[in-house]
C-alpha cells in the first residue's frame, strides 16, 4: 500500500514573528505610528546640551580641594565622560520617557528601559549606599541665603540682589565647583551665572563630605528636562551610553564626538577671572564679579536663621563666624547704653557704664549637625 503523500507547506518568511528592522528614521525610533507628527513639530528639532567632561587630576594638580571631595561622592566617572553620543536617539529617549510611583522608564527603537540599579551601577558607575541625602527633600530646613553668604569673598558686604544670587560673589573654590555641578552633575542650559537653591544644596554637601543619592538626583533632573519644553536636554551621552548598554540598535545613526576642546580646564577658569600662577590660580587684580545682566533690586533685611538650618559653609573665614559677630554685637550694647547715658546723665554715669563694657562677653558657639 503506497504511502499517503503528505503536503508540503511553503513557508511564508513575510509571516514570522521576528522584528522588523529599526532604521535611523522616525519609523524606527518609534513604534506608534500615531505618535510620529508630534514628535517631528515638536522634538525633532529639541536642542541638547553640549557635553563638557574634565579630568579631575588636573584640578588636583591645581590644588583645588573639591576634586578630592567629588571622587569621594564617587562621580568622577561621570564627570570625566568621553565618546560618541546620538542626538535623535536621546530626543527619543526624552519623549517616551514617564515617571510613575518613582519608576522613570522610556522606550527606544523598540527598546524598553528603565532607570533602575543596574544602570547606575553599570553605566554611570555610580555608588547605591543607604543614608544619603535626597536633594532636595532632606534639605527642608536649607536656607539659601545663609548658605550664599559662607561662600562669598566678602561675607559681610550687603547682597546686590536677594532674588539673583550670582557667581561673581562667590570665591574662587565654589564658583569653579558650581560651573562643573551647573554644567556636568547638575546640568541646564540657562541662567549659569546664578546660584539657584539646588546648586547651594549641592555646594555645601560636597564641600561637607556629605553624600549625596545622585541616582534620584539625576533621574529628577531627567524627569524636569522633558517637563521644561524651553530648555537644553540634558546627559546625551550618559543616555546614548544607557541606549547602547540596553541593546539599542545605533547603527547608521547620526552621532556627535565629545571634542578636547570640551574639557573644562583652564581656559573656562580664565573666562572667570582666574590666572595661573605656577601650579595655583588667583583671581585676577581686575576681574569684576559680573553681573551677568541681572536686574538690580533693592536690598531688603532677612532675618537670619540659626545656623544649624543650612548645610554649612566651608570654611567660612574668620571675621565672618557666627561666634565672632556675636561677640562683637553683644560687645558693643554697653558702649551703647554708656553713650546714651552720657547725653541724659553726664559724664560720671558714662565712664561708670563704659568702664563695664570692657567685661569679657563670651557667645555660645554653634556648629552644622547633618541629618544623615
Amino acid at each position: 500500500m503506497a504511502e499517503p503523500s503528505r503536503r508540503r507547506r511553503r513557508r511564508s518568511y513575510g509571516s514570522e514573528s521576528t522584528p522588523l528592522a529599526r532604521g535611523p528614521n522616525i519609523h524606527g525610533w518609534i513604534s506608534d505610528d500615531g505618535k510620529h507628527d508630534e514628535y517631528l513639530q515638536m522634538w525633532k528639532e529639541r536642542k541638547i546640551l553640549r557635553q563638557k567632561f574634565v579630568n579631575l587630576n588636573w584640578f588636583t594638580i591645581h590644588q583645588f580641594q573639591f576634586s578630592q571631595q567629588l571622587i569621594e561622592q564617587g562621580v568622577q566617572h561621570l564627570m570625566q565622560l568621553q565618546g560618541h553620543y546620538y542626538p535623535d536617539l536621546v530626543r527619543v529617549f526624552y519623549y517616551n520617557l514617564k515617571s510613575q510611583n518613582g519608576i522613570v522608564y522610556t522606550r527606544v527603537k523598540g527598546i524598553d528601559i528603565i532607570l533602575d540599579n543596574d544602570i547606575w551601577t553599570n553605566v554611570a558607575h555610580l555608588p547605591i549606599l543607604e543614608n544619603t541625602m535626597h536633594v532636595p527633600n532632606d534639605f527642608g530646613d536649607f536656607n539659601k541665603i545663609l548658605a550664599y553668604r559662607s561662600f562669598m569673598r566678602n561675607p559681610q558686604q550687603p547682597l546686590p540682589n536677594r532674588r539673583y544670587l550670582l557667581v561673581g560673589n562667590i570665591r574662587m573654590e565654589e564658583r569653579v565647583l558650581h560651573y562643573l555641578i551647573v554644567w556636568l552633575l547638575c546640568p541646564r542650559g540657562s541662567n549659569l551665572a546664578q546660584c539657584f537653591e539646588i546648586d547651594l544644596m549641592l555646594m555645601s554637601a560636597i564641600t561637607q563630605n556629605i553624600k549625596i543619592n545622585w541616582a534620584d538626583l539625576i533621574s529628577d533632573t531627567i524627569v524636569r528636562a522633558k517637563r521644561y519644553d524651553r530648555g537644553h536636554l540634558p546627559y546625551p551621552l550618559l543616555i546614548s551610553l544607557i541606549c547602547v548598554y540596553k541593546g539599542v540598535d545605533v547603527t547608521g545613526e547620526k552621532h556627535l564626538s565629545v571634542l578636547r576642546s570640551h574639557e573644562i580646564e583652564e581656559s573656562a577658569l580664565h573666562q572667570m577671572g582666574f590666572i595661573r600662577q605656577g601650579n595655583l590660580f588667583v583671581r585676577a587684580e581686575d576681574d569684576i564679579a559680573p553681573e551677568d545682566g541681572a536686574s538690580a533690586e533693592e536690598d531688603e533685611d532677612i532675618p537670619m536663621p540659626h545656623p544649624t538650618n543650612v548645610a554649612g559653609p566651608s570654611h567660612p573665614s574668620q571675621e565672618y563666624s557666627l561666634e565672632t559677630n556675636t561677640v562683637q554685637c553683644v560687645s558693643t550694647l554697653p558702649s551703647t547704653f554708656a553713650l546714651l547715658s552720657f547725653y541724659l546723665t553726664g559724664s560720671s554715669s558714662y565712664s561708670l557704664l563704659l568702664h563695664s563694657s570692657k567685661q569679657n562677653i563670651k557667645a555660645p558657639s554653634t556648629t552644622f549637625q547633618s541629618k544623615v
